[in-house]
């Protein structure tokens, strides 16, 4: 059977980085989504049913003037491997992994994020029912005060806002459930 390739995106929560012990190779929380912020950390996993013998990652397509490097890789047996990669410019990047003649590519794209109305970024402009909800149901301050600088501290690296609402308020929903 020939060998065939499964390139995808790989969310990253907050949880997995804390329990990534061994080789601290996921830094950051991502979405999984291919429309990032300019300076988002991007995770991707790549997999066959084969053993890899020669695995390349290539940038094909990227903005001018980017200075990207795809070098950061972590293998998981000899059938997976994650990369990271942090886009630096506005634009088009589109990564390819080849092995043994057969290849897989996937296309993101990047930006610079404003906010609603050219404002700052800010998810409470679109959810803020979520996390005032949120608030208003929880007796415990502390957890509160955590999230509000979680929310901070993202916003203040410039990720864009589709990653800092599905980062931020799924763990909001989850502990509001407990």
């Amino acid at each position: 059977m020939a060998q065939s390739l499964k390139l995808e995106t790989y969310g990253v929560s907050p949880r997995m980085i804390t329990y990534d012990l061994v080789d601290d190779f996921f830094e950051y929380p991502y979405s999984g989504l291919t429309s990032v912020g300019v300076g988002t950390m991007v995770y991707l996993k790549v997999s066959t049913a084969e053993s890899f013998t020669n695995p390349v990652w290539t940038m094909p397509v990227s903005p001018a003037g980017s200075q990207t490097t795809l070098n950061n890789t972590l293998a998981e047996g000899d059938n997976v491997i994650y990369l990271k990669f942090t886009p630096d410019k506005t634009g088009r990047y589109v990564i390819e992994f080849g092995d043994n003649g057969v290849t897989a590519d996937i296309t993101f794209n990047s930006a610079m994020y404003l906010g609603v109305d050219g404002g700052p970024v800010s998810c409470m402009n679109c959810h803020n029912n979520s996390l005032y909800g949120f608030i208003e149901t929880s007796g415990e301050e502390q957890v509160t005060i955590q999230i509000r600088k979680e929310l901070l501290m993202v916003n203040s690296v410039h990720i864009s806002a589709p990653v800092v609402c599905n980062v931020i308020l799924p763990g909001m929903m989850q502990i509001q459930q407990q």
